[in-house]
């Protein structure tokens, strides 16, 4: 399959139905993107690479040279956590604005919960000592 046929698949597949929309997203011309989906020009490595980054895939399954979409990046995503992140882009600004403000929320309570913790293990070994 080629860069531009894969490239394209990406981008549905990630929930990107509409080609001219995403071109705006990524802040390159409609006609740039189209031709690279038809094989009528090629990126650049600033473009592989973002593209690599964005689809989770290494930049050797976007050129064709392999089947294999797993990059060799240490921080492995669980399948859970992958699908989340599809789902959150399919969302409307209001929800991901929701989905936002839901995780800021949980990660404050989270670090409360952290420091409280901390801060009582400090004071029992305080007490015992």
């Amino acid at each position: 399959m080629t860069f531009g046929k894969r490239l394209m698949q990406l981008r549905k597949e990630h929930g990107y139905r509409n080609r001219d929309a995403f071109a705006a997203e990524l802040g390159i011309p409609a006609n740039t993107l189209r031709n690279y989906e038809m094989d009528i020009r090629e990126p650049g490595f600033p473009f592989l690479i973002k593209m690599s980054q964005l689809f989770h895939v290494s930049t050797d399954y976007l050129l064709g040279l392999t089947e294999e979409r797993a990059t060799t990046a240490v921080d492995v995503q669980s399948i859970s956590e992958q699908q989340l992140i599809e789902k959150y882009r399919l969302l409307d600004c209001t929800g991901k604005e929701l989905v936002d403000y839901t995780i800021a929320i949980e990660l404050k309570r989270t670090t409360l919960l952290e420091n409280q913790k901390t801060a009582f293990s400090i004071m029992s070994r305080r007490l015992i000592s």
